[in-house]
């Protein structure tokens, strides 16, 4: 009986070098780097001749005078609007 289980004992261990061996032999599949996280660019900012408040450049109103962050703040300036 000690004899059968001794066999058993080595044929398992047999078995379990043999995976370990097919698993590290297989290829791994290639690690796609991350993406960093780019961080957004920084938008370019305009004063308002009126008021001095800092408006996102694609948001101003253009005079002939200066830039303004409204229409209302290029009237009550007495701007005329850039043609």
């Amino acid at each position: 009986m000690l004899k059968l289980l001794l066999l058993v004992v080595v044929v398992m261990f047999g078995v379990w070098l043999w995976r370990k061996d097919r698993i590290a032999a297989q290829p791994k599949p290639p690690q796609t780097p991350k993406p960093a996280n780019k961080k957004p660019s920084a938008l370019p900012m305009v004063v308002c001749s009126h008021c001095g408040t800092h408006t996102d450049a694609r948001d101003i109103v253009k005079g002939e005078i200066g830039v303004y962050c409204s229409e209302s703040h290029r009237q009550l300036s007495g701007d005329r609007a850039k043609s």
